[in-house]
């Protein structure tokens, strides 16, 4: 894991800016996720997706880099999986309280009552 730990060194290994467009890391995952960057756990899981991928397409399907990323990536995505009711029951938490407690919505009678009916 440690590879994966800090952004890769430009100055060390400055190819890989030139073949990955995306870069991310662990700690910019961890960065992101404490300024709640995340709308839901879904674009969580995407940056381990991304992360993976750029191991392999820099380093190879069969290299060492790339199985780990894909360790990590999968180890990830089953946790989530495994309590994705719970994640759902906090997404919907923080959505109604960023959006305030939805209201219903009211009917309308047909027609304007700008004339009211005189007894």
């Amino acid at each position: 894991m440690a590879p994966f730990l800090r952004p890769v060194d430009r100055r060390q290994i400055p190819r890989y800016y030139e073949v990955i467009s995306d870069p991310i890391d662990l700690s910019t995952i961890r960065d992101k996720n404490s300024r709640c960057e995340y709308r839901n756990v879904d674009s969580f899981i995407d940056e381990f997706e991304l992360m993976k991928n750029n191991a392999i397409k820099f380093n190879g399907p069969a290299s060492f880099l790339a199985k780990e990323a894909t360790a990590i990536f999968d180890f990830v995505r089953s946790a989530i999986e495994a309590e994705r009711d719970e994640f759902n029951q906090l997404e919907d938490a923080v959505c109604e309280q960023l959006n305030g407690p939805r209201k219903k919505k009211s009917r309308k009678s047909g027609g304007n009552k700008k004339r009211q009916e005189k007894s």
